[in-house]
């Protein structure tokens, strides 16, 4: 499904947390092409840091249930992913 600008432009194009969501080219393209003269685009991504205890009980929850899901919650040691992947 495609979205219609129907001629539209903005002033101002948001995204939060879902850019990697739009195809990187034809997103680009048509938010170039939206965007209105002198307009602004804001795009924003959460991020979080939480103590070991709590990273690693995540951790074990995606590598269970979600193991294509990236390593979010703390320090990007994938070892515990890696291993709960393979055995």
């Amino acid at each position: 499904m495609t979205w219609d600008d129907a001629g539209r432009r903005f002033d101002l194009i948001t995204c939060g947390d879902a850019w990697h969501w739009i195809d990187p080219e034809a997103g680009t393209t048509k938010a170039a092409r939206v965007l209105a003269p002198g307009g602004l685009r804001a795009w924003f991504w959460n991020s979080s840091h939480m103590e070991e205890p709590m990273a690693a009980a995540f951790a074990e929850v995606y590598a269970q249930h979600a193991p294509e899901i990236v390593w979010v919650w703390g320090p990007r040691d994938t070892t515990l992913l890696c291993r709960r992947r393979s055995g």
